[in-house]
């Protein structure tokens, strides 16, 4: 009989341990280190991958493994967002929504534009004289 993909004791685990990821890493930089953590969750997934099917096939434990990283990605996704919109110390300055949770929107609003500066100057005029238009660490 096979095994179920579906392990909520695990999945609670999964999502408790992006919680923790995220708490540990509040005040860290990991932009210069994505490579190396890229690196790391690979190992776990195969290390994941091949423990859960030593009992059934390959492709169930994949997909068992492949389970509870979208498990940990959402919830640190979430939690990120959560933290970057509710309790980080640079809340309560004006600013677009976008600019609040990623760096990406700056990049976005940029992309096709030369006047960067004109940009930022209308945010002071619609916003204040000091806006939150990206996050920090």
């Amino acid at each position: 009989m096979q095994a179920s993909i579906v392990d909520l004791p695990l999945l609670s685990l999964s999502c408790a341990a992006a919680l923790i990821f995220h708490i540990l890493t509040l005040h860290v930089e990991l932009d210069y280190k994505l490579w190396n953590l890229g690196g790391v969750y690979l190992c776990l997934y195969g290390l994941l991958t091949h423990t859960f099917s030593l009992n059934t096939d390959l492709v169930a434990g994949a997909l068992k493994a492949l389970l509870l990283s979208v498990c940990f990605n959402a919830t640190l996704t979430l939690s990120i967002l959560a933290h970057r919109v509710l309790f980080h110390r640079l809340r309560h300055f004006p600013g677009p929504f976008g600019a609040k949770v990623s760096r990406f929107w700056h990049i976005f609003k940029l992309w096709d534009s030369e006047a960067g500066h004109l940009f930022l100057e209308g945010m002071h005029k619609k916003y204040a004289d000091i806006v939150r238009y990206g996050k920090s660490p």
